[in-house]
Order: C-alpha cells, then structure tokens, then sequence
C-alpha cells in the first residue's frame, strides 16, 4: 500500500513539474524569512521547482534543495545555467524514505553549516502531507539524529480538517495530518514548538483557501 502511495505520487510529480515554470514565491517563505537570522543555511526539503529555494538565494541566504523528483531537480538546474543565477545555491536528488542517503546528506549539510558557521533552517512547505507515514517517520528520525541544537524547523501541511475542502488539484495521493499529533512527535524528537498556527487563509491558491498547520520549532 505505502509503495503503491509512493508510486503513484512521484508519477504525479514528476509530469507536474515537467510542466511548470519557476514563479514567484509563497506566502510561506514569507511567513519563515522575517523569523531567520540572516546567515542562515536554508535547507528546502521537498523543494520543487524551487520558487522558494530560489526566493531564499535572492535575499542572500545559502540554499540547498532537496527533493526526490529527478525532473523537479532537473529543472531547477537547468534554471541555474540560463538564468546564471547566484552560486549560493545548488540542488540535490534525495530520497527522504531512504535512511542511509538521507543520512549522508544532512551529515554533509551539518559539516557545511559548521565550516561555514551557519545556522541551519530546515523548511519543509507541503512535503509532510505528501509523503506517506513510514518517510515521514525515517525523515523526523535522521533530522532529529543528525542535527545539532539550535537547529530551526519550519513546516506548512494540509490538516485533518482540509480533507473535506474543495481542491484545485485533486488528481494524486495526499495525506491530511493531525497537526497535535505531528506537533508530539516533534517534541518526542526533542524540538521545542514555538509557533503554532492552524487555519485558513494562510496560503489562498485561487479558488482554493486550504486548512492548513504552520509550525516553527528549535532544536532542543
């Protein structure tokens, strides 16, 4: 069942972002780049095509993308070498259901962060209801192992509440996440919640207002 979810939604995604082009940023990276010190190294988890890997490297920050779509990380460094956008940022192919790779990249990212002294902020705008329980799992379980106190997590998800809202997209899997239950295993991963925020009105997408959880948490 969970392989047959995985499948299905990189399908999805990789004809997706096949199509789409790089547009302006959301009100997400909005919400997130006024609460970050200004040396910060992004870390976009389930970044895309990028429109806000992209947002974060304009207002100076270092960025790396992550995402499991081999067209979505195509396509972002296609956008590199026509647009000769800045070095600050680079891409990456990942699989977050994969504990080993996983690993090897956030300790590559920590050991960067260290070299450099950067703060790491990890940002992960609609990834975590689009992934299944099991990566969900594996992905809090290397981010809680792998990065150093301090550490700023940032996440926007679709909620339990959003499954009966109207939607523009409807044609792949999601998940609807109990946003007090994500917030206990954040804490059980040793994360101190300092924000919470669930509703509407946060990201308006057309016709589409989606019932959505906003967190911000530190390492502990």
């Amino acid at each position: 069942m969970e392989e047959d979810y995985i499948l299905n939604n990189k399908e999805h995604w990789e004809v997706f972002y096949k199509e789409r082009k790089i547009e302006r940023p959301s009100s997400f990276f909005n919400f997130v780049n006024g609460k970050i010190p200004t040396n910060s190294l992004i870390v976009d988890l389930g970044c895309g095509v990028g429109n806000d890997s992209f947002a974060f490297s304009r207002e100076g920050y270092d960025v790396i993308g992550l995402d499991r779509s081999k067209v979505g990380i195509m396509v972002n460094k296609r956008y590199l070498e026509e647009h000769d956008v800045n070095t600050n940022i680079t891409f990456t192919e990942l699989d977050f259901s994969d504990p080993i790779s996983t690993k090897k990249e956030f300790d590559s990212i920590r050991k960067r962060a260290i070299i450099n002294n950067k703060p790491i902020v990890l940002y992960l705008r609609f990834l975590i209801h689009a992934i299944d329980e099991k990566t969900e799992s594996t992905l809090l379980n290397e981010i809680s192992r792998d990065f150093d106190e301090g550490t700023l997590f940032f996440a926007e998800f679709r909620t339990s509440q959003d499954k009966s809202q109207e939607k523009i997209y409807n044609d792949h899997s999601r998940r609807y996440i109990n946003a007090e239950t994500f917030v206990d295993k954040l804490k059980q991963k040793k994360f101190e919640v300092l924000e919470l925020n669930i509703g509407k009105g946060m990201s308006i997408f057309k016709s589409e207002d989606p019932y959505l959880a906003r967190i911000m948490a530190i390492k502990g």
